[in-house]
Parts: C-alpha cells; sequence; structure tokens
C-alpha cells in the first residue's frame, strides 16, 4: 500500500493549529500534592502493617502460634496487592472516587454477607422494621441527609378527593403515631 499524500506539490501547506502548552503548575501546590501523597502512602503502608509489632500477644490470646498469626496478615496483604494493578486502571477510567466508593460498598456487603458487621448506618425507617436491630439514635446533623417528600394529587384521578382527604389525614396530629412507628418525622403541622 502507497502512502499517498492529500496536498498538491506546490500547493500551500495548512498547519493544524495546536493548542497553547498548558501553564506551569504551581511550585507550592506541587508540592502541597507530593506532601499529600507521601502522607497516603505512609497510611496506606502503616494500616496495612500496624498489626505486626502485636502479633505474639494476638496469638497468645488465641491460644495460636506466631506464625499462624503473621500467616494470616500475609494472607490479608496479598489479595490487597493483587487487586492493586487491576484498580489503577479502572480507577483510570471511570475516577478513582467511584472505585473507592465501590470497594467501600463491596467490604460493607462482604461484612454484612459473612455476619461480622457489628454496625449498620440506615434510614430510620428501615431500622424499625427490623426485629434484631436496636436503634442507637440519630446522626450529627452534620451527616445526616435530609429527604422532603411531596405529596400531590393528579388532576385526572378518578379518586381525587379520596386522594386529597388522605394527604390532609397525613398532616394531622391523628397521623404523627403513624410516621413515627415507621420511623419518620412527622410533617409539621397546618
Amino acid at each position: 500500500m502507497n502512502f499517498q499524500p492529500k496536498f498538491e506539490v506546490g500547493a500551500p501547506f495548512e498547519a493544524p493549529i495546536l493548542p497553547p502548552p498548558p501553564p506551569k503548575p504551581d511550585e507550592r501546590a506541587v508540592r502541597a500534592l507530593i506532601l499529600r501523597m507521601s502522607l497516603i502512602g505512609f497510611v496506606t503502608a502503616l494500616a496495612a502493617r500496624a498489626t505486626d509489632p502485636i502479633i505474639p500477644p494476638i496469638a497468645h490470646d488465641i491460644n495460636v502460634s506466631a506464625n499462624a498469626v503473621a500467616l494470616l496478615t500475609t494472607a490479608f496483604a496479598l489479595p490487597f496487592a493483587l487487586v492493586q494493578p487491576v484498580l489503577g486502571p479502572v480507577g483510570d477510567m471511570v475516577g478513582k472516587v467511584r472505585v473507592m466508593i465501590a470497594c467501600l460498598a463491596v467490604t460493607i456487603l462482604a461484612m454484612i454477607a459473612s455476619g461480622e458487621a457489628e454496625l449498620g448506618i440506615f434510614p430510620k425507617s428501615e431500622i424499625v422494621s427490623t426485629k434484631d436491630a436496636a436503634m442507637v439514635g440519630p446522626l450529627p446533623a452534620s451527616l445526616q441527609l435530609t429527604v422532603t417528600y411531596g405529596a400531590g394529587v393528579v388532576a385526572a384521578s378518578p379518586v381525587a378527593d379520596a386522594a386529597a382527604d388522605f394527604i390532609r389525614f397525613l398532616v394531622t396530629p391523628g397521623s404523627r403515631a403513624v410516621w413515627l412507628g415507621c420511623g419518620f418525622d412527622p410533617p409539621p403541622g397546618p
């Protein structure tokens, strides 16, 4: 296959316009980024190896050899190391935050499925309907996600009067016990 130029010999050549080069990064911002990334690397390594100094007491407490406890630590670290070459490119494609959230969700689901979860954060309306769950109380206001529900009547509804009556009931003092029993904060009254 021969390459054929797309211009005529002797004709003026129009070069493509290139974007301007990116501005030089702020040196202070680069240093701050390096510091943050170094700290993240240190904390990650620390989290993976934090139990190493206390392997002998752990082994003594659970009545197994220190080698068995160390092997368990290695068994935890090995999958962590093996998944990194996979998660890196996936994070580049879909975003690192999404990958971290997905990994956190998988970890939480695995803990719940294995019965290892000791704490769950759920909507109050889900907790009150579960027999074996105990609710300690609401999270601090800064951690709350407030969801506001609305109610309305469809104009063409064949039961518009009944729907309007139901909406009026939802804001009466008599509905307060129903709201609370279902785990919702009652709406303000009329």
